[in-house]
């Protein structure tokens, strides 16, 4: 486009980091070009040439065909975004009941996991012992980190540190851990 064709407050059709988006031009820059905002974002952007511009938008019908296929597909992406995060039942084979599909279900995080893990067992555990019930049980599983159970011994040492009393942890031995009987905090709720 040329310089002499670009007017404020008109819409046109703008390259923005390799996107085709609809901007409005919302006055001319003090050293060169325009200032616009990129309509789908709403953000401020600097038009430094009228050679980035493709076209004038010609119509609000056209604009709001633009807008409504973009909500459109962002409505589309979130039904698949929860169609992705649903967990599904399926009958277990042996019992017949209904049980999550356990490749949907989100993970615990290792905490989580050792809290549930106390909760169930009468005795101390150590960090390792911890560990390898959740993956026994299948509550947790170990991604790109070497020691789990350094990492899960300082995360429940901080929390007794952070929180003393409130806890959901205490000390009962060195290197081992039992679930605090006298606070159950909301974070583990879920969990009992």
């Amino acid at each position: 486009m040329q310089e002499s064709e670009i007017k404020i407050g008109y819409h046109y059709k703008c390259k923005v980091t390799n996107a085709l988006v609809t901007i409005q031009i919302t006055a001319k820059h003090h050293q060169e070009g325009w200032h616009a905002i990129n309509l789908s974002t709403h953000k401020k952007i600097h038009i430094k040439s009228a050679q980035r511009l493709i076209k004038p938008v010609n119509s609000l019908n056209e604009l709001e065909d633009e807008i409504n296929e973009k909500k459109a597909q962002r409505q589309q992406q979130a039904i698949e975004t929860v169609k992705a995060n649903t967990v599904t039942e399926t009958k277990d084979p042996d019992s017949g009941q209904p049980e999550p599909n356990k490749a949907q279900a989100k993970p615990l995080s290792l905490i989580n996991a050792a809290a549930k893990i106390l909760n169930n067992c009468n005795s101390p555990l150590s960090c390792r012992d911890i560990i390898a019930k959740a993956i026994e049980l299948n509550l947790w599983q170990p991604k790109s980190g070497k020691t789990p159970a350094n990492t899960l011994h300082s995360a429940i040492n901080k929390e007794i540190k952070t929180k003393g009393d409130s806890s959901c942890f205490e000390k009962a031995d060195r290197g081992q851990f039992i679930l605090s009987k006298k606070h159950k905090p909301l974070r583990y709720k879920d969990l009992y």
